[in-house]
């Protein structure tokens, strides 16, 4: 299969633990620094954490990809 480059993103409310969701995201791309967590706020006004996991290489998104069994 065929697989340059691969992007991971989960959405927390609030009032829930960014960082587990970050350490979950750490775990499956093997790689704590390319996790980017951005907070901002929903359309109705509340709090709303993006966490993101980016790899643009081949060989880890690769290694990413597998973890998912």
């Amino acid at each position: 299969m065929s697989l340059h480059h691969i992007t991971w993103r989960a959405t927390a409310s609030g009032l829930a633990d960014e960082n587990v969701v970050a350490d979950a995201l750490a775990w499956l791309i093997g790689d704590d620094e390319a996790i980017e967590i951005e907070r901002t706020t929903s359309y109705h006004g509340s709090e709303l954490h993006i966490i993101e996991a980016k790899i643009t290489r081949k060989g880890p998104a690769l290694k990413a990809l597998a973890m998912l069994g």
